[in-house]
């Protein structure tokens, strides 16, 4: 035992002591003798304990044993930080909140998910069961394998009771009747976690299945998943109302804050309030006059169509060296050494234009205000879109400065030439300005921040905890394959994040192994996608709130006027264009619906016949309709273009 271990339980055991000690502050009910016996099975006392115990048992207990359970028991202290400044974890409270609240519909779509999952498992045994392309000698004895790379499983055969016989295959069973090969649908309990994986929307074994488990299978994919993924479903349903309600507490409270503070004449900080302000957006233009006023308007204020044009330059560079960088990695046999001398000096230049274009933005920066002086001429090097714009030239001058290259007819691939060419990469960023994806990003943080912190590390401790598990149950798997991902705790981790994000690549796991997947995907990976969760439901709220939806659908009023977002179209002046768009919608008359009618039923023809000329043999079949169709639907968008 290290003397880090030695003085982490003497500081643990001391915490706990203190925290029995003042137990009756945090509950008078905890008060006294009987008050203490009933703190200690309470769900963080229960923590500490298990944090602690298992070393006091192996060095005093049983000194000379290793004992791995207890061991595994230590891992539990993860969940000692979720005792966050004395409250239970943000991210299992808002879950214990969205049980509660769907407690009555979620039990519902449990039983049916539940009844789906063990009818669809006693299915597939009875499908599977005799398959011999199911069966699995992965964890075989070595003595299986001396002459062979594998067992051909097409020789193995079964007995009345579904035990595999693979003698033929040259893996005859032990003396002890050991089974080295056997059926992974042998029991309904092994087909259960098998068809739990294919519920998930995962199909491992899918190039193994017979005809029957082909069906099953096909039916998982499209109807029971569906069904199966209820409670899933429910659940996400519950965690956006919920968090929809917090938020809108919170800026109720915020608004009933504000308003207190008005009535009291206080000043209310900015940015801290809810209501519609009509603040008037002053745009900095500078001096026409004055050299600093002209560049500032050229690039930044952009106030002519030259500058603009210049902008768009600038773009057009960055997407060039975005392409030349990913060309000049392709093999020399294709970028022969002129093309790569090309790429050499269109670079050059690029980084050139890079350099002044940001030191005449920077000079220039000046005619605003808020970058005035050595503070704001700072502020602006350290803005986000500048270190962007840095970092797409000052990188290149530096290594061009040590290895005095700048022109070769072949590609550098030393990692810091690499380096420097993929930071140019993040010139992309650059359209930033236009898209403003990132600052919708960090808006949806700030927002969140509170929540996502809480349950982002809710969801590593998570991540933590079932990689230690899983390399407690894996790590001597007899499949070697499937051992060599649980050699350690770190080693586990990758192959568990795969799991805790709804993936399952493998599928050989112990019994313990194949338990704590299923906890996973049920359970585990609801908490995990938390955070997920709140990132998706904070864009849906900006993007709803900056992009209302407006009607642009064309009606008819009682007057023959048609009218839309805008625009308004009478009749009398636009006979021809109104009457093509009646009888490409299907208004006003027999014909015009019969007509609107035959091009659905024509797209669904078409889709058929071109489904059934992929069968061989079934090449022309009904090739006429091709030319029906293609007349059919010219006519259509020539009247809709009308």
């Amino acid at each position: 035992t290290s003397i880090l271990e030695i003085f982490i339980i003497g500081v643990f055991t001391i915490d706990y002591i203190l925290r029995l000690y003042t137990a009756d502050l945090l509950d008078p009910k905890y008060r006294g003798f009987v008050g203490r016996l009933k703190f200690i099975p309470t769900f963080f006392s229960l923590v500490d304990l298990a944090s602690t115990v298992p070393f006091y048992v192996d060095a005093f207990l049983l000194p000379n044993t290793d004992l791995a359970a207890s061991n595994f028991l230590r891992m539990f202290r993860l969940l000692r930080m979720m005792r966050m400044e004395g409250r239970y974890d943000l991210a299992l409270g808002l879950l214990d909140d969205v049980l509660y609240e769907q407690k009555g519909i979620l039990g519902i779509g449990l039983f049916v998910g539940f009844t789906t999952w063990t009818v669809l498992a006693s299915f597939f045994y009875v499908a599977e069961r005799k398959n011999t392309d199911m069966i699995y000698c992965g964890a075989a004895p070595d003595r299986c394998f001396e002459n062979q790379d594998d067992i051909d499983t097409r020789l193995c055969t079964f007995d009345e009771y579904g035990f595999v016989d693979c003698s033929a295959a040259g893996c005859a069973s032990g003396e002890g009747g050991d089974e080295p090969c056997y059926n992974v649908y042998r029991s309904i309990f092994s087909a259960s976690f098998w068809t739990l994986m294919e519920l998930f929307g995962e199909f491992p074994l899918v190039d193994q299945h017979n005809l029957g488990g082909k069906v099953l299978g096909t039916f998982t994919a499209i109807v029971a998943v569906a069904v199966f993924a209820l409670p899933a479903g429910i659940l996400g349903s519950g965690f956006e109302d919920l968090l929809t309600r917090r938020r809108e507490e919170k800026e109720r409270e915020l608004e009933d804050h504000n308003v207190a503070a008005l009535e009291h004449g206080d000043m209310v900080p900015m940015g801290m309030t809810t209501f519609e302000d009509d603040w008037e957006v002053v745009e900095v233009v500078g001096d026409g006059h004055s050299l600093r006023g002209s560049l500032y308007n050229f690039f930044h204020a952009q106030t002519s169509f030259s500058a603009r044009l210049f902008d768009h330059f600038i773009n057009i560079l960055v997407v060039g060296t975005a392409l030349t960088f990913m060309f000049d990695t392709i093999n020399s046999n294709v970028v022969t050494p002129q093309l790569h001398t090309f790429f050499d000096v269109f670079e050059l230049v690029s980084v050139i234009i890079f350099a002044f274009e940001f030191l005449l933005r920077f000079y220039s920066a000046g005619e605003d205000p808020k970058y005035r002086g050595i503070k704001g001429r700072f502020a602006f090097a350290t803005s986000f879109l500048s270190i962007v714009d840095i970092l797409s030239f000052l990188p290149y001058l530096i290594d061009v400065y040590y290895t005095r290259q700048f022109i070769t007819p072949y590609a550098d691939k030393s990692i810091s030439t690499t380096v420097v060419k993929f930071l140019r990469l993040l010139r992309l960023l650059r359209f930033e300005k236009y898209t403003k994806a990132f600052t919708t990003f960090d808006d949806v943080i700030r927002e969140n921040l509170d929540v996502l912190s809480v349950t982002g590390f809710s969801a590593l401790l998570m991540w933590i905890l079932f990689s230690a598990i899983l390399y407690y149950t894996e790590r001597n798997n007899p499949d070697e394959d499937v051992a060599n991902y649980y050699k350690s705790v770190p080693h586990a981790m990758w192959i568990t994040l795969l799991n805790l994000s709804g993936e399952c690549p493998l599928g050989h796991y112990s019994v313990w192994g194949k338990i704590m997947n299923g906890i996973i995907g049920l359970f585990a990976t609801a908490i995990f996608g938390i955070p997920i969760g709140l990132l998706g439901a904070g864009f849906e709220e900006i993007v709803s709130n900056e992009y209302k939806d407006t009607p642009d659908e064309v009606f008819e009023d009682d007057n023959g006027i048609f009218r839309g977002t805008g625009h308004t179209y009478v009749a009398r002046q636009y006979g021809i264009q109104v009457w093509c768009y009646r009888f490409v919608n299907g208004i006003g008359s027999g014909v015009a619906v019969a007509f609107e009618i035959s091009i659905y039923v024509l797209i669904a023809t078409t889709v058929t016949v071109g489904i059934i000329q992929t069968v061989e043999g079934q090449e022309n079949t009904m090739h006429q309709l091709e030319w029906v169709s293609v007349v059919v639907f010219t006519v259509e968008y020539i009247l809709r273009f009308i």
